[in-house]
Formats: C-alpha cells, structure tokens, sequence
C-alpha cells in the first residue's frame, strides 16, 4: 500500500519552485503527485521517497492535502501531511512616500514575492498601478504612479483672513497592494505610502468682485 508519513518543508511560496521531500513507502516509479488537485512536478523517486518540485496554482489556496499514486498500478495515497502555499507579504515601503507626480523608487520589503507581480497604490477612490523593475523573495523594485487632485484629502483653510474660506490638498495616505496575477493571491499595505500634492496652496480663497 502507499502511505505518506511526513514531508519536508510543509510550506513554500506561491510561486512554486520549493523542492518538497514526501515520506513514506510503497512509492513506484512513475508516480502522480497533487496537492489538494494541484499537480506537482515529481524530481526523484524511491520506495520511501519522493521529492517534488512545487507549481505555481491557479487559483490562491491555503493548506492542501498531499496525494500520491503510482501510475502503472493506480494505488494511491489516503490519508497524508498537508502542504501551505505562502502568499506575498509586505513588511515594509522605502521610502514612506513621494511626490504627486509619481517616479518614486520604491522598495517593497517583505517575503513570498515573485514575478509576475502587480503592485497598486490607491487613495479616495483612485487606484493606479506602479511599473515594477524587479522583484527577489523579499523585495519588489517599483517606481510609484502619478496620482491626480482627486486622490488627496482635502481641508478648508482662510490664508488671506478674509470671510471666503478655499480647499488646500493635503498629503494622503495610499494603500499599496501586491498582487499574483497567476494565483490572485494578495496583500495590502494600508495607507502607508505617503503623497504629497503638487498644489497645496489655499485655491478659492479669493472673493469674488
């Protein structure tokens, strides 16, 4: 019979590429291997192991259920350990923001990135994407989006003391969110990234004649 026992590492990124050992016994080669009916690729087979190279999913899951079975004999696996795809996650922007006309090298720290990838930033209703230059395991190069008026706070301000008050843009936090194209996995930095306005003089502050 074929009995998974344990496998080594029970994690990896979304990206795939991570080398899984599966033990057990009652392995024969050629041999079929899915994780929660995500097909991996089989590097190596003995009768007390497997090592398997992981894909890239189509879909974002969470824990799945390794599965083997012998292809000549149809014997399978039942019961057996649970594999986690790891989704990107951002730690940390460098630096903490920019200017409203966008340009910014950015640096995005954190684990489980890869490419493809798409980096958004968005504020008050407005999302535009950044132009990604690299990406590492840990790190997303990014140059920052222009972003127009509508994406900024506003407050009212009086600077000539007069009774008309005007509208001054402030600067705004945007939400900077990564995303695998492939998979659809996902992770939001909330309002962490910085920008500040072009015009941030008092408009409207003048009375009309």
């Amino acid at each position: 019979s074929v009995l998974i026992t344990s496998i080594s590492p029970g994690q990896g990124t979304i990206y795939g590429g991570d080398l899984v050992t599966i033990f057990g016994q009652g392995f024969d080669s050629p041999v079929a291997v899915d994780f929660g009916g995500v097909a991996q690729q089989p590097i190596s087979v003995s009768g007390t192991e497997v090592v398997v190279r992981t894909t890239h999913p189509s879909t974002c899951p969470g824990a799945l259920v390794v599965h083997l079975v012998n292809i000549e004999s149809g014997n399978g696996s039942s019961q057996a350990p649970s594999f986690l795809y790891l989704k990107p996650n951002i730690f940390s922007l460098s630096p903490s923001g920019g200017s409203q006309a966008g340009g910014t090298a950015l640096t995005i720290g954190g684990a489980n990135f890869g490419l493809p990838i798409i980096v958004d930033f968005s504020a008050n209703g407005t999302s535009r994407a950044g132009t990604v230059t690299n990406a590492t395991g840990s790190t997303i190069n990014v140059s920052t989006p222009s972003m127009p008026d509508s994406a900024f706070d506003e407050i009212d301000c009086n600077d000539n003391a007069d009774t008309e008050v005007g509208k001054r843009f402030i600067p705004t936090g945007a939400d900077v969110k990564v995303t695998d194209p492939i998979s659809g996995c996902t992770d939001t930095f909330e309002g962490e990234f910085l920008y500040t306005p072009s015009n941030s003089t008092c408009r409207d502050d003048i009375a009309p004649p």
